[in-house]
């Protein structure tokens, strides 16, 4: 009971105070201010007691005729067994008036004026609890899509991990398998670093965020199998303040961004291609001169649009930023 009336009691006294009006207009010859304001009390608690009654026959018809079974039949029964004993209520205490006490002259206006408004009474309180009822359907069929969602993001994320990791691994054993004749030193810290990285995307495979410190030192070993790969046709440049190193990141982003780079641009000891890692605002930015691929496909840029995806569900405020210019890429990830 307490409850009901902390989540209502705004409307049941905007209710009482209008009955308060409403008496003080219709019967301002026969009714006192005192005896106004007694009836207002009285009306007070006539109105809490609707409040209990219609939240009880609301929670008992949502078990026997839930709205989405037959909305109409629903309405119609809840309204009309409201009316049916608020007018049987209401003209009972009118016949006591009549033959009792005497407080208002009874005549037909009165009665339709006194039924019209508890009429009002009773259609407004239903509506409240109808329209308390869809909203919190619709919040929980809202909350219900964008977990579909997110989920559907991340299984999309994971299958483009899948996607790139395999593709990276067979670079990565071609390199190794070179180096195991040539330099088997260089093989062994190769191998080492390769098992490095594969135990982090093990290890926070079913991450949804890690931080920006974890992710850099993984980074490292991805950019330095590179390193071991291409030579000095590949340079990078890595600048985040250590200040930044607690913030979060969805694992594997930066690799996916950098291996990108690398897919779709080619590279020389001539003509190095140079990626740069820094931070700008709140943002976490890779950048690279673009050298495209004279034999490549169109990409279709899925990857991209999956990590979109999964950021801004992650975050609302959360945005992805692409800035593709003729002289070079830039993608920003907001650090979280």
């Amino acid at each position: 009971m307490y409850k009901i009336i902390q989540r209502y009691y705004v409307y049941i006294l905007a209710m009482s105070f209008f009955g308060f009006l409403f008496r003080a207009i219709v019967f301002y010859q026969e009714i006192s201010l005192a005896l106004n304001a007694l009836l207002t009390v009285v009306s007070m608690a006539v109105i809490v007691f609707l409040w209990l009654f219609f939240d009880w026959l609301n929670n008992y018809l949502n078990t026997l005729i839930p709205y989405e079974q037959n909305l109409t039949k629903r309405i119609f029964i809840q309204v009309g067994i409201g009316l049916f004993f608020t007018y049987l209520f209401l003209n009972t205490i009118f016949s006591l008036n009549i033959y009792f006490y005497h407080f208002v002259k009874i005549n037909k206006i009165i009665m339709v004026a006194g039924n019209l408004l508890w009429t009002l009474l009773v259609l407004a309180i239903n509506s409240f609890f109808m329209g308390e009822y869809f909203f919190t359907k619709w919040k929980q069929a809202l909350v219900r899509s964008i977990e579909a969602e997110k989920h559907l993001a991340q299984m999309q994320f994971a299958n483009l991990q899948n996607q790139l990791n395999p593709h990276f691994l067979f670079n990565s054993l071609t390199t190794l398998n070179s180096l195991i004749y040539e330099n088997q030193a260089q093989a062994s810290a190769f191998l080492k670093q390769l098992a490095t990285m594969y135990r982090y995307v093990m290890r926070h495979n079913q991450d949804v965020l890690v931080s920006i410190s974890d992710e850099l030192s993984f980074i490292h070993q991805y950019l330095a199998l590179l390193n071991t790969r291409f030579g000095s046709s590949f340079r990078y440049e890595i600048n985040i303040p250590i200040e930044l190193a607690s913030h979060k990141i969805v694992p594997v982003t930066l690799q996916i961004l950098i291996e990108n780079v690398v897919k779709h641009n080619q590279m020389s000891e001539e003509n190095p291609l140079f990626v740069e890692i820094y931070t700008e605002g709140q943002f976490i930015c890779v950048k690279n001169r673009k050298q495209l691929r004279r034999n490549l496909n169109t990409s279709n840029k899925i990857g991209l649009q999956n990590l979109k995806k999964l950021y801004l569900l992650t975050s609302a405020n959360s945005e992805v930023l692409v800035t593709d210019t003729e002289g070079y890429f830039l993608v920003k990830v907001p650090l979280l």
